[in-house]
């Protein structure tokens, strides 16, 4: 498997697709935005994949050489 930012390859089609529930309260359904994931492993390594379909794109970080990780913050827990 390639790591390189495109989910293309036939093991990625492979894998089934499970959709994040979207836990923020928004002001219309149409605000609610999608993100998708998919994993994969083999004796090595644990392979995700997620393309997230952001609507509402806000960044305070924007000169060159920033900061942009004080622009989200992602907490996740994975059990396997």
């Amino acid at each position: 498997m390639t790591i390189d930012g495109e989910i293309i390859e036939e093991a990625c089609s492979e894998t089934e697709s499970h959709q994040l529930e979207y836990f923020y309260r928004v002001a219309k359904p149409t605000d609610q935005q999608a993100t998708e994931f998919r994993m994969r492993w083999d004796a090595q390594n644990l392979y995700a994949s997620f393309v997230c379909k952001e609507q509402f794109i806000t960044a305070r970080e924007r000169s060159r050489d920033a900061r942009p990780y004080f622009d989200a913050l992602l907490i996740t827990k994975m059990t396997l």
